[in-house]
């Protein structure tokens, strides 16, 4: 997080490393985003019901009961693997490693699953995963509309001189190259704070995984 505050932050390693750390985690986040939206699904369908003073089904109770048993059965397994992975990533944005918390298990499948699910460092890696596959993805999300939104102004006086349509951009309407240069300017200008966003993003999603991913119980 200090490296964002340095002065040469922008033709440092840090844009690049922030980058190749957020890419990286679309192939992870994406599998798991989707495993989430699964099991979220039937606690959103019974929270919409609630909100119109109706209590949830027999089925929804149902699915919710399903949901809440695979999470908590069967999401550690996958949290495990997933951690590992993450704590492995840190290195792409920090130079301190992360060590598993994880003692040594006996080999023995029986054994292996009843110590890793009575570890507490287990249940931070499948807290992280939940942050993995919800939080990460809406971050990301918004933040791929602010740079589409700033690759548009920048784009402004093509956009405007391609057509014989004007160019609209929310509530301005730009009808020729020349009154599409102010935009582009201000997008020229918000790049280096995008940039500096997705440094922040980076940041705060490490420290989150450091965090959880490094307990030791």
């Amino acid at each position: 997080m200090s490296i964002l505050l340095n002065r040469r932050y922008l033709l440092s390693a840090g844009p690049w490393r922030a980058l190749v750390y957020v890419l990286t985690t679309l192939p992870i986040a994406a599998p798991v985003g989707a495993a989430m939206v699964v099991l979220v699904l039937p606690w959103i369908a019974a929270l919409s019901r609630l909100t119109e003073h109706a209590a949830p089904t027999g089925d929804a109770l149902f699915f919710m009961f399903v949901s809440l048993v695979l999470f908590a059965g069967f999401g550690p397994l996958a949290a495990i693997p997933v951690g590992a992975v993450e704590r492995a990533r840190l290195g792409l944005i920090s130079e301190r490693p992360v060590p598993s918390p994880h003692p040594p298990a006996t080999a023995d499948p029986s054994s292996w699953v009843r110590v890793r699910y009575a570890e507490t460092a287990t249940w931070r890696e499948l807290l992280y995963g939940a942050f993995l596959g919800l939080v990460v993805p809406a971050v990301y999300f918004g933040y791929g509309l602010l740079v589409l939104l700033d690759i548009a102004l920048l784009l402004s006086p093509v956009l405007a001189s391609t057509g014989t349509a004007a160019w609209t951009f929310g509530a301005f309407t730009v009808h020729s190259f020349a009154e599409g240069v102010p935009l582009a300017i201000l997008g020229a200008v918000l790049a280096p704070v995008l940039v500096y966003l997705l440094g922040l993003i980076a940041a705060g999603q490490a420290a989150t995984a450091r965090a959880l991913l490094s307990y030791r119980a």
